[in-house]
């Protein structure tokens, strides 16, 4: 579908090469156990050996232990057995090992032993279908040993939500908008299914979502990073954007910007990937002359979402609003509390119980400000969202429009003023004092916002008002200006 365009030219293989080479010689520790599995697929690629076999047993051992991020690891494992099988640098014992991890995961809430992983944000959902898909597909006639499903059932079943999840996509946009990090694992599940799928409406549509994934990329970026409004981002990422996951790709891809050594899920799905990106998405990528103004739509407010055909008090919907972060509404809470129980996970249904502390304080500061409380203080909502980006050759500024004023935040970067990569500018509320990435302080000192402000935007002009309890630990807002 593709592959007459980027994926034969000359300086992209260049660039896939030197990212290649780049992994075996960082010799740098893996982003977590996560991680370890990727590092070896340069190796792979490239016939280099002998493999560090302590960094793939390291992701087999958070694939076994089920934690978060561990369908991170087994997509980049279902990588390997898929294009790598039959290498010789694979031991058979390795293999073996491989196998028997992609035979006993996990794929979904509702089969046994979800409890301690994250499987219901929009980039993880994609990520357990394509797994539970591949997974499936690669053995059709053997029994899962979690729930003793055999291969043909998982792959069906695999089939199914990753349809829905990829026409979903298709129909309301992502709802983890223009997100410099988890667009990353977003890319990685899709080229999986367009690597590996047998369905063929799975790989075409698959195929699709890179390209739009990729459009957004390409459109949004100014000097090779993506300097906008997220939906989803941490601190590190926004401060530093040249190290952002989105960076590297569009590095990888159109040329630009810069590439830092770090191990990169997406790139690492390119770099072994028969996907080529299309010409007229890197034409528009390098073309950087005149003004351009962006305006997209992406999520689906709860109380619009029966209008659609989705449904908050049914079951087989509710992962919608899951993926949207707004399973916690109040129209849908009672059922995402049946998924919560369903999932045996006590965790999950505390975060499904413990919703309403900032209630009373969402409700004063929008009647003070003249409005009318709607009863949904969700702190990790996206639902829906209007994008404004206006890029020119000298600068460029982007705003989610609007965006639940006066309502908690959790990880939105709401506006951006962009001169150069490192000459920036932001205000958010700060949620804590921490201003690391951990995932513990979300909102944090730089990303979020613990009381979300209005922002409009139009062309080069924004306009930012922030209002927060007086009695708030940090009753003030501030502004990122490096000098």
């Amino acid at each position: 579908m593709h592959s007459e365009n980027a994926a034969t030219d000359s300086a992209y293989l260049a660039r896939q090469k030197a990212y290649l080479e780049s992994e075996i010689e960082a010799g740098h520790s893996p982003r977590g156990d996560n991680a370890g599995v990727f590092s070896q697929i340069a190796r792979l690629a490239l016939g280099r050996g002998p493999l560090n076999e302590e960094m793939i047993y390291a992701s087999l051992r958070l694939i076994h232990a089920r934690r978060d991020c561990a369908d991170f690891a087994l997509a980049g494992l279902l990588r390997i057995l898929y294009r790598y099988s039959d290498s010789p640098l694979l031991t058979p014992q390795l293999r073996a090992d491989m196998e028997a991890a992609a035979l006993n995961f996990c794929y979904w809430y509702d089969q046994p032993g979800v409890r301690g992983m994250c499987f219901h944000t929009e980039n993880h959902q994609i990520l357990f279908h394509s797994c539970e898909l591949l997974a499936g597909q690669l053995f059709p006639h053997h029994t899962f040993g979690n729930d003793g499903r055999t291969g043909e059932w998982r792959s069906a079943h695999g089939v199914e939500l990753a349809g829905q999840w990829l026409d979903q996509r298709a129909r309301f946009g992502f709802s983890e908008w223009l997100s410099n990090c988890y667009f990353e694992e977003d890319l990685l599940a899709l080229l999986n299914l367009y690597d590996f799928a047998q369905d063929p409406d799975i790989r075409r549509k698959a195929g699709v979502l890179v390209d739009i994934l990729l459009l957004e990329i390409a459109l949004h970026q100014y000097r090779g990073v993506m300097a906008t409004t997220h939906g989803r981002t941490y601190a590190p990422l926004i401060l530093r954007e040249r190290q952002a996951p989105t960076t590297a790709i569009a590095w990888l891809v159109f040329g630009l910007g810069e590439f830092h050594a770090r191990t990169n899920f997406a790139l690492a799905a390119l770099c072994t990937s028969d996907y080529g990106c299309p010409s007229i998405v890197q034409a528009i990528a390098h073309d950087q002359r005149g003004e351009i103004t962006l305006r997209e739509r992406h999520g689906l407010n709860v109380e619009d979402a029966p209008a659609c055909g989705l449904y908050p008090d049914r079951l087989t919907d509710n992962m919608f609003f899951w993926a949207c972060q707004t399973a916690r509404h109040p129209a849908v809470r009672s059922t995402a509390l049946r998924v919560a129980h369903s999932a045996d996970d006590p965790w999950l249904v505390d975060f499904v119980n413990g919703v309403d502390q900032p209630l009373e304080a969402c409700r004063q500061l929008i009647e003070e400000a003249g409005g009318v409380f709607d009863g949904d203080a969700v702190n990790t909502a996206l639902s829906e969202v209007n994008l404004v980006t206006f890029r020119t050759p000298d600068y460029q500024l982007s705003c989610a429009q609007d965006f639940r004023p006066g309502k908690p935040g959790y990880q939105q970067h709401i506006w951006q003023a962009t001169l150069a990569p490192e000459a920036f500018a932001f205000t958010t509320h700060p949620g804590t004092d921490n201003e690391s990435g951990e995932h513990s302080s979300r909102p944090n000192f730089w990303a979020g916002n613990r009381w979300l402000p209005r922002a409009a935007q139009h062309r080069n002009v924004a306009i930012c008002i922030h209002h927060v309890p007086r009695a708030d630990p940090r009753p003030y807002s501030h502004a990122y200006f490096p000098r």
